[in-house]
């Protein structure tokens, strides 16, 4: 157990992390100390994946140039090469408990091992408003353009409203350097989406004015059918009664029988 902590107080100053005995003068978060050091035993026990995880939740609790090392180591020894790299230039880059000469020669050597398993690709695209997929999941490209990729086959997708899809298989060689320009053409037979625009507007069956107007015609086309189907008024004219006199037009007859 002695030797254990002697070998956890060497490797934490080899790795950069504060010592035990200065936690109050540098005013570290309770509990920072104690991530560190278990850390620190799952790194050496080859236990990356659960050193990775205490190493990040120090580096919640304090974030800084030290921390954002380990956890580039623990990311090199997952074979997780570009998140290794980020980590690793992150921490180069960091003024919170910077590295020292010496710790700054080592992650810059670690760097440079990292690198002989990535490939870095600057890609450029037009449109510039393009978006990528990489290996069919969503990546943003870096304002700088440089994707760092596995060694490996990988497939990149460029993607723009109203422009035809590309899509390219890269081959990536640990160590190289690549440039990728991809200009989309204009799909003329793809049109742009419409955005529907929401109405307030009651729908013409809902109306009330429409269903007043059908029954004004249905009404009508009821009356005309009665007026239609109503027989017509006969006039009866009287046999003219034998009076001895002159038989008159039967014609003066009806008319007269309508007379007051």
């Amino acid at each position: 157990m002695r030797w254990s902590c002697i070998v956890v107080a060497v490797a934490v100053m080899s790795l950069g992390a504060p010592a035990f005995s200065s936690a109050q003068e540098r005013d570290e978060p309770t509990g920072y100390l104690k991530l560190i050091e278990a850390g620190l035993n799952e790194y050496y026990a080859h236990h990356f994946v659960e050193a990775r995880a205490l190493f990040a939740q120090a580096h919640a609790l304090n974030p800084n140039a030290r921390t954002l090392r380990v956890l580039g180591m623990a990311e090199f020894e997952m074979r997780r090469y570009p998140q290794s790299l980020e980590y690793l230039r992150a921490a180069l880059a960091s003024d919170v408990h910077p590295l020292d000469a010496e710790l700054r020669a080592r992650t810059q050597e670690l760097e440079q091992r990292a690198l002989t398993f990535v490939g870095q690709v600057h890609v450029e695209l037009q449109p510039a408003a393009a978006s990528i997929l990489l290996d069919d999941a969503i990546t943003p490209l870096p304002p700088s353009g440089l994707l760092i990729l596995q060694a490996g086959e990988h497939t990149l997708e460029a993607r723009a409203q109203s422009h035809r899809t590309q899509k390219r298989t890269l081959d990536i060689k640990g160590g190289e350097e690549l440039s990728l320009r991809i200009t989309l053409e204009r799909d003329l037979w793809k049109p742009v989406p419409a955005v529907q625009a929401t109405s307030d507007r009651t729908p013409l069956y809902a109306s009330p004015w429409l269903w007043t107007g059908i029954g004004v015609v249905l009404a009508g086309a009821a009356t005309a059918l009665i007026f239609a189907l109503k027989p017509a008024d006969r006039i009866e004219v009287a046999a003219p009664r034998d009076t001895g006199q002159t038989p008159v037009d039967a014609r003066v007859v009806a008319l007269q029988g309508r007379l007051p």
